[in-house]
């Protein structure tokens, strides 16, 4: 996700193991990032991460949305 514009869906080959190891797990009731750009946000219905647009996905236990 970019910080303008809407995420791309679906799998992309070339993010296979774009993640950071050393990342801490982000609990719920908190934060990550900066809204300014893109950030995120743990609820107990999800993961919410949204940029500076609006744009964003929800990743829930069942189901995800993107917007």
């Amino acid at each position: 996700m970019h910080v303008y514009g809407k995420p791309i869906t679906g799998f992309q080959y070339l993010n296979r193991h774009a993640y950071e190891d050393a990342a801490p797990t982000l609990r719920y009731g908190k934060m990550w990032g900066s809204f300014r750009v893109i950030g995120c946000k743990s609820t107990q219905t999800g993961l919410t991460c949204k940029n500076r647009r609006g744009h964003g996905w929800t990743i829930g236990k069942v189901s995800y949305k993107v917007f």
